[in-house]
């Protein structure tokens, strides 16, 4: 039993923020806050740090990239149940404190979305306060967590790599019923509860913690010197008998698992300490159907004691270099496949990587490695399976049915793809919601604001955020706009979907899907002056080179009498932006070299653009340090060009906007970076007002407008 303290002390505690840079704080770093990991016998998590003689300590969780840790103590009756955080700032762990946003009641149960954008917990209000009782969510902002809003009834939230959710679902009465069930996180709420059955104990167990690819699901049992069970999924994806870990070595009375995020640790609470242990406590357990994987498993094991592991080789280039090291991992795996007799490609391992990628919200790196695995196993219908989990996050719908398509197909009794190709349309909308939380408005439903840009009011010299709660919100990932000639049609996007906006009769209409999306990822859209054409970039098949992986190319629609026509491919590049006499600039890519991206003119021959011409003087070379232009923005007149460069090392970071005036010999004069005078350290992605009175860029996650005349005084005499 633990010693309870003086309250005083804790408030104490609570009102210092910087505890970080207490002397009495040991210096950590690495990951699992700079703690050694277990091996197969438990061990007390972070003595002294997390787990502590003063408190009670339960139930933590860590954000997906291993950043941040949140736990809850407390110390009854004295001191209510409260969360605690921890993170790494410069490189060290900083001293856990109340989280500032969780205060007034009992907060508990922390849990990390796998996107790494929301955070939950269960809050529980006294009747006075007047407030629900429940799961509470938090939305990552640029400036840390929301305000939390209430988000549904349930206890002890717990997720696998699809984005699954599942609960302890009550039923309170003189007897009370406690069901472990899975729920759907949607608009900020936790709908569709489908409790799950499994025996012993059924409508006795609370506490679920899902294995990350959801083959297993631990929980405990809701009684005096109650413990942990264990059940597996079968090939049928029915849950088999609940294993009680008592009878594996583990304590009575223990409770509230989690997983750690690269799936290598279970962690626990047991005598009011948290514990860890190595996941092959649970992994060896598997049941007897599992016997000729585990067999597998030991052959493959036994193996990469002979031979070297490709996986880990393909880990530290994409790990050491980021979206940077994509071509050498590819051409590196090439490299390994023809030494067989030294290296071992296995399946499992580079699914392993690329799930800890995806964890981590390294999207790029993830994709790549699952795609990798696809290319070596063709004939696995789990490795299509995990590559379409990666493309639903990806945002890329077309793939994703695809890849489910090709593992069932493989696989026909694979339940997983089957049920998730039946809810495809609502799996997207959960993953990426076109209509956000904060959003005052559903989808394409009048708003009632009249007038140009949108019925708001314009501008100055300083940059204001455009439309705030209708084009520009909290977890929407706004970016890219145009308007239309005539000022009725506003173009954006909300992550990878175009919204339009339309002035109509009685106002303007809430932001809704374009009707040229389809089942792709698609960004970048920009009206030509004669009103006629929509240029936009799109993930679609490349008709020129169907081979790409990520076959992104710009695209076209025309206007028609019953709106926009069906989509043309036009050439490879990107940010497409034209003159009053239909010449484009666009972003001339490079695929093999990020860095050699620049800016190129061009115009449209027999529906297709023709040869580029690369743009020099200061379009080509900003300033010491920055790359070539991209995303240019060009004046109607080609007066002047707006664009973004990134710095060169390191590669691709901190974008700014830059503009550069013709000269009068034709060449694109030095260029002058725009971040001061718009006051922000982070933009890109400009364009103009049809009338030019204001520019539009993204900065802070949103889209801003602020009046050209800031740039007057820079104009060429």
């Amino acid at each position: 039993m633990k010693k309870l303290i003086l309250i005083s002390i804790v408030l104490l505690a609570a009102a210092i923020t910087t505890t970080a840079q207490q002397n009495d704080f040991p210096k950590l770093t690495g990951p699992y806050l700079g703690q050694k990991p277990p091996g197969r016998t438990p061990e007390i998590f972070a003595p002294g740090i997390v787990s502590s003689a003063e408190f009670i300590d339960f139930k933590g969780a860590f954000s997906p990239d291993g950043q941040e840790y949140y736990f809850y103590r407390h110390a009854l009756p004295e001191i209510l149940p409260a969360l605690f955080f921890t993170r790494i700032e410069n490189g060290v762990w900083a001293k856990p404190a109340p989280l500032p946003i969780a205060q007034g009641a009992r907060t508990s149960h922390p849990c990390v979305s796998l996107d790494n954008q929301w955070l939950f917990f269960y809050w529980q209000f006294p009747p006075e306060q007047n407030r629900p009782t429940g799961f509470y969510a938090s939305a990552r902002t640029d400036a840390g967590w929301s305000a939390p809003k209430y988000a549904g009834q349930g206890m002890y939230l717990t997720s696998d790599h699809s984005g699954r959710f599942y609960t302890t679902e009550s039923v309170w009465g003189s007897q009370p019923k406690h069901y472990l069930a899975r729920v759907t996180f949607r608009d900020g709420l936790f709908t569709q509860s489908e409790r799950l059955t499994i025996h012993p104990h059924y409508e006795n167990q609370t506490h679920p913690c899902i294995a990350p690819d959801g083959s297993y699901i631990i929980f405990d049992i809701n009684v005096e010197n109650g413990s942990l069970f264990l059940s597996f999924k079968d090939e049928n994806g029915q849950w088999g008998e609940g294993i009680d870990l008592t009878k594996h070595g583990f304590k009575p009375d223990t409770r509230g698992a989690y997983i750690s995020p690269d799936g290598k640790y279970l962690f626990f609470s047991v005598d009011g300490d948290i514990w860890w242990v190595d996941i092959q406590v649970i992994e060896k357990l598997r049941p007897e159907q599992r016997v000729r994987a585990d067999h597998e498993n030991t052959i493959e094991s036994s193996r990469s004691q002979l031979f070297l592991s490709a996986a880990e080789i393909i880990d530290e280039i994409l790990t050491e270099k980021g979206v940077e090291g994509i071509e050498p991992a590819k051409n590196k795996l090439r490299e390994l496949k023809k030494q067989p007799e030294k290296y071992l490609i296995s399946e499992k391992e580079f699914n392993s990587l690329g799930y800890r990628f995806l964890r981590q919200n390294k999207l790029p790196q993830a994709m790549t490695v699952f795609r990798m695995n696809a290319e070596t196993f063709p004939r696995s219908a789990n490795v299509y399976d995990s590559l379409a989990e990666a493309c639903l996050y990806w945002g890329d719908k077309y793939n994703t049915i695809r890849n489910y398509k090709k593992s069932l197909e493989l696989n026909p009794q694979n339940e997983n793809a089957r049920s998730r190709l039946e809810r495809m349309d609502d799996l997207f909308e959960e993953h990426h919601p076109t209509t956000p939380d904060d959003a005052l408005f559903a989808a394409g439903k009048q708003m009632g604001l009249k007038g140009p840009y949108l019925g708001q009011r314009p501008p100055g010299l300083k940059k204001e955020v455009f439309a705030p709660g209708i084009v520009s919100t909290k977890g929407g990932h706004e970016f890219s706009c145009t308007f239309s000639p005539d000022g009725r049609e506003f173009y954006f996007n909300r992550g990878m979907t175009i919204m339009v906006c339309r002035w109509e009769q009685e106002g303007w209409t809430a932001p809704q899907p374009a009707s040229f999306n389809g089942d792709f990822r698609n960004h970048e859209p920009h009206i030509t002056a004669d009103n006629r054409t929509l240029y936009f970039g799109s993930m679609r098949p490349n008709p020129d080179r169907p081979e790409m992986e990520d076959p992104y190319g710009l695209w076209k629609v025309e206007r028609t009498e019953r709106g926009w026509g069906e989509p043309g491919y036009v050439g490879y590049g990107m940010y497409v932006t034209t003159t009053t006499n239909g010449t484009a600039y666009l972003t001339d890519q490079d695929d093999e070299d990020f860095s050699k991206h620049g800016i190129a003119r061009t115009k449209l021959v027999n529906g297709r653009f023709g040869p580029f011409e690369r743009q020099k003087g200061g379009v080509l070379s900003p300033a010491p340090g920055r790359m070539s232009g991209r995303h240019p923005c060009v004046a109607p007149d080609e007066s002047f060009l707006i664009f973004d460069s990134y710095t060169i090392d390191p590669p691709g970071g901190a974008a700014q906007l830059f503009i550069s005036f013709r000269e009068n010999d034709g060449s694109w004069g030095k260029a002058t970076n725009l971040s001061e005078i718009l006051e922000s350290e982070r933009n890109i992605a400009a364009s103009l007002s049809p009338d030019g009175q204001y520019l539009f860029f993204r900065a802070e996650s949103d889209i801003y407008w602020v009046s050209t005349k800031i740039f007057d005084h820079l104009k060429r005499k």
